[in-house]
């Protein structure tokens, strides 16, 4: 039944029988320290916006869960189909094509699931700006990558693998964890080229090319399962293939975007740059008035005569001052 499949899945990454406590810590220890390597290039605002730490651990149990009770169910029936369709030693010919479904479906399933807790951000008020969406995306992907280099370490751990194996084995014997440690790249790198997109409005795209980039990965994983590519160069080209993802996530996380807040100057301050190029400056035409009229100067006025009664004279006119000193001589 398809609920065996799904419980059996649950327990793959829930149960650690036979691992031991150390290797369990070793095993989470390692995988943090891989995500935090992949997350530095990103500077996630970790301590500003609290929120990315809910959103790195959604990240990680949606996709989970999601994988457990759509791509099991649907792999469940499909393989169901095939068998009661098709004969065994068709199927055996025939696996590298009928494989395509189930790769794009794990990949639709798992960039969708990573993509669900990174929707909570766009529905806030306070709508982020374009680095740190880049941001949002890679915690979403570190999220899923840790979680999933934690399961796969215990496993290996669990499984007697030692560095005395790497000695005497070489880059095969390393292998495991390499591959652990490039899949925490490839799922930062992709997710947070996704928050990109969704902060340009272009988040189905951005989607679309995650989910193809990521059916390719696991393409290859059905390659080496079916004895048409060696394990060794299934390390070398998702070394390389995570490397330029993640390379673009950061070009992406730390260029300069236009809504970006910038610093104010002492030589041009920003508000009044942005002032003025938002409303500009009118010029008005300078009227011209006409030239004033010239008049000639006025002559000083006498003191008005002050007005006499009828029948009386105006009174005399004053008399001049008197010289000073002694009198003058009579005139003969």
């Amino acid at each position: 039944m398809a609920w065996n499949a799904i419980t059996v899945y649950l327990q793959s990454w829930f149960n650690y029988n036979g691992v031991g406590g150390t290797m369990i810590l070793l095993s989470l220890v390692l995988a943090i320290v891989f995500g935090a390597v992949w997350l530095i290039g990103h500077r996630p605002p970790l301590l500003r916006k609290p929120g990315l730490w809910l959103t790195l651990i959604a990240s990680a149990l949606i996709t989970v869960l999601l994988t457990a009770f759509i791509y099991k169910v649907v792999e469940f029936y499909y393989v169901q189909w095939l068998g009661n369709t098709f004969s065994g030693a068709t199927l055996n010919d025939t696996v590298l094509l009928w494989s395509i479904l189930l790769v794009v479906v794990i990949a639709l399933v798992q960039e969708g699931a990573k993509l669900i807790p990174m929707l909570f951000w766009r529905a806030g008020s306070n709508k982020p700006d374009v680095k740190t969406w880049v941001a949002i995306g890679a915690i979403a992907g570190a999220g899923f990558g840790i979680f999933e280099a934690f399961n796969s370490l215990a496993i290996i751990f669990g499984s007697g693998w030692t560095w005395g194996a790497v000695s005497a084995a070489g880059f095969t014997g390393l292998l495991p964890v390499w591959l652990c440690f490039w899949t925490v790249a490839y799922h930062i790198g992709i997710t947070a080229i996704i928050g990109y997109g969704m902060a340009k409005g272009s988040g189905g795209g951005y989607y679309m090319l995650a989910v193809l980039l990521h059916a390719a990965f696991a393409y290859l994983n059905v390659l080496v399962v079916n004895g048409n590519m060696s394990s060794d160069l299934l390390g070398v080209i998702l070394a390389i293939g995570a490397a330029i993802i993640i390379a673009i996530s950061y070009w992406l996380s730390n260029r300069k975007y236009s809504d970006e807040p910038r610093m104010a100057t002492a030589a041009q301050p920003y508000p009044q740059q942005q002032y003025q190029q938002q409303y500009p400056q009118q010029q008005y035409p300078q009227q011209q008035y006409p030239p004033q009229e010239q008049y000639p100067p006025q002559q000083p006025s006498t003191p008005p005569t002050p007005p006499v009664a009828p029948g009386h004279k105006p009174p005399p006119p004053p008399a001049p001052p008197r010289p000073s000193g002694p009198p003058p001589p009579p005139s003969a």
